[in-house]
């Protein structure tokens, strides 16, 4: 082709987004001692569901999430250690 070489290139990207998918989330207060629990998460989990499980793996509570603060009652919680899951994310909850 007359002396010309072709320096051209592609390059294909591929990009995962799985920080943009986790969810994060704050229980306040932790240990709870009162009736309301307050849950704050992004806005990449609204729609998601809220599970609170005793220490027997039962769900005790469920909430979805229609804000990036959901409340819950917790005042029917007995006293102990619960997980608060959603999605793939999972906290420690104390009720006290």
């Amino acid at each position: 082709m007359h002396g010309c070489k072709d320096n051209s290139s592609t390059t294909q990207v591929t990009a995962i987004n799985d920080v943009l998918n986790d969810i994060l989330f704050t229980i306040y207060p932790n240990p709870v001692n009162d009736n309301m629990l307050q849950i704050t998460t992004g806005a990449n989990a609204i729609g998601q569901v809220i599970e609170i499980y005793d220490a027997e793996g039962r769900m005790v509570l469920s909430a979805k999430i229609r804000s990036q603060k959901t409340e819950m009652d917790a005042a029917n919680l007995a006293g102990g250690v619960y997980l608060v899951k959603i999605a793939d994310a999972v906290k420690k909850l104390i009720k006290e």
